[in-house]
């Protein structure tokens, strides 16, 4: 996972999560908001909760899986905010 930045304009920031080589068996990994950072999650963005990918043998790699998290947009001026993910395997 990386840093990303997109304005709070009511878009949708990709995020995306990438294995280079095939594993020998699944590989399941799951991508969990932290609910750390200055963003509120159900305020700033949609809340994320967890998100869940599994990497198969059988698939094409390197292989990208993506997911979105949806930024709300309001009217007030906030400065730059962050929201944190953690990524377990």
């Amino acid at each position: 996972l990386a840093a990303n930045n997109v304005q709070e304009d009511g878009v949708a920031m990709t995020i995306g999560v990438e294995m280079d080589i095939a594993p020998a068996a699944p590989v399941v990994v799951d991508i969990t908001d932290l609910l750390t950072g200055t963003a509120t999650s159900g305020v700033d963005y949609t809340a994320l909760g967890t998100v869940q990918f599994t990497f198969l043998p059988t698939d094409f790699y390197p292989y990208l899986q993506t997911f979105n998290v949806l930024i709300t947009d309001d009217a007030d001026f906030e400065p730059t905010e962050t929201f944190n993910l953690s990524l377990g395997i």
